[in-house]
Parts: C-alpha cells; structure tokens; sequence
C-alpha cells in the first residue's frame, strides 16, 4: 500500500463526501432521497429474491483500515462466543488480515483488494460478489457500514443480514443498527451484535497482551487524515502512561518503543520524541 496514493484518495473521496453532509442539512430532500433509496432496494430485493441459504455458514464483513479493524475485534469475538455452532468466515481487507490473524486462523479470514471495488471503493466488482456467492452464507454480519458492504449484501442468499449502515440501506438489512459515535468507536461494532443477543455481556474494551523483555513496541500516532490523528498533547499522555505501566511491569525500557512515520510526516515525528 502506497500511503501517499492513500491520503490522496482519501483526500478526493472527503471532498465529495461533503455532498452528503449538505444533503443532511436539507431535511425535505434527505427524506427524499430515504424514500427513493427504500423503493430502489424494495424492487431490487423483489427482482432477485431467491432460494436463501441454510448452511450454518456466517460471514463477518470488517472491511476497514487498520484502526476500526482493531476496535470490532470485540464485536467479532462476541460473534464468534455467540455462534460456535457455525463455520465463520471473516472478510478483510489484504492490509488488515494480519492484525485479524493474531487471533483468528488465516483459514477462516478471507482477504480482498481494494481495487476490487469501483467509484471511489463505493461498490464491489462482479469478482468479490462472486467470492461471497460461493462462500454462501447462511447469516451476514456487516461491521462494515458503507456504500461498499451495501453492494456486496445487495442480492445476497443470507438468510440474516444484521449489520450497521447509513440510514439509505436500512431496507438490506433484516437487523439494522444506526452508526454511533460515542462513547467510544467501538460501541459501533458491539451494538450490531447487541441487537440479536441483547444478554450477552462478554464484551471487553481492553485487549490482552502478552508483551516479553525481547517485543518492541511499535507506536504509529499519524492517519491517512490528519484530522484522525491523535494530537500531540494526547500521544504524549499515552506514550507516558504506557512507558510508566510497562517500566513497573519491568518488561522494556523506552529504547524499545519505536514511532512509526511515513516520509511525509518525518518533520513531526522529532515533536513527539522529545514531548
């Protein structure tokens, strides 16, 4: 992955999203567009229904950067508690499959380009359709919650979608959840499995580390968007914090925290060393 081609993109794909914070400010036409979007997917779902699938197979859509992989692992660990009954298969992106492959077997995680999808990653190409056509889902979890997930779960055979999306979509979903943002990002992703097992209470903020005197400690405070980043004052407070907790546990020194920067973002990184 090219991270200058990345923030690139992201910088065009930002730019048009703008359309669509407009759009929520002119609530006749928002509605509007809910009710055409509704009818579309209404006619969509009449015209290809078909025979849905009974194979005690589940598929969990992460199709994510690196950060919002990391907060559905509790979701996807929830699912996996909740559904040992079913073979589960998780879809990433090729990027991410080797955060999600420190927990999970690479067999049952099936990574993706983001090249197969077209118009700005909004919609999956005939090949990554297929690719869930064959995997046959029984249910879909979609953790997801954007154009592209729509488009793959658009004429699918599962017999349960249960997911989260933008409010144009609810009509794909047999359980669907309304995106939220606090308290914490991850609550997004537990909130989809919280609406068909409500009684579950697994679910954990921390993640379980097993850190040696030998690890090192790769510390990554920068985003393809700026605007995500954690800030100076805040990477400073985690990066202190972090060292104070590690230096009692007497695993590692501060020589084996290393900060990770592209080549556009070294002029930074000096700031955050010596804060």
């Amino acid at each position: 992955m090219d991270p200058f081609k990345e923030r690139n993109f992201h910088k065009s794909k930002d730019s048009s999203f703008k359309v669509t914070l407009v759009l929520g400010r002119l609530h006749f036409l928002n509605n509007l567009l809910l009710y055409a979007a509704k009818l579309f997917l209404i006619i969509v779902q009449v015209f290809t229904s078909k025979r849905k699938n009974n194979t005690k197979r589940l598929l969990i859509l992460c199709l994510h950067r690196l950060g919002d992989t990391v907060f559905c692992i509790p979701a996807i660990e929830g699912i996996f508690e909740c559904y040992k009954n079913y073979d589960i298969t998780i879809m990433s992106y090729l990027d991410t499959k080797n955060i999600l492959e420190l927990k999970y077997n690479s067999n049952k995680i099936v990574a993706v380009s983001k090249n197969d999808f077209i118009l700005q990653r909004r919609f999956a190409k005939t090949k990554i359709r297929n690719i869930i056509k064959g995997l046959k889902p029984e249910i879909i979890f979609d953790l997801t919650g954007n154009p592209a997930s729509a488009s793959l779960i658009l004429n699918s055979r599962a017999r349960k979608i249960i997911g989260t999306n933008l409010a144009y979509f609810e009509y794909l979903y047999s359980t669907f959840t309304h995106i939220r943002t606090s308290p914490h990002f991850i609550d997004i992703y537990i909130d989809v499995l919280k609406s068909v097992k409500p009684h579950y209470t697994g679910y954990s903020y921390k993640f379980k580390s097993n850190f040696s005197s030998v690890d090192k400690i790769l510390i990554h405070p920068f985003a393809i968007r700026k605007s995500k980043e954690w800030g100076l004052q805040k990477c400073a407070t985690i990066l202190n914090n972090q060292l104070l907790h590690l230096s009692i546990l007497d695993l590692t020194t501060q020589a084996n925290c290393l900060l990770l920067r592209s080549p556009d973002e070294r002029s930074r990184g000096p700031q955050y060393i010596q804060r």
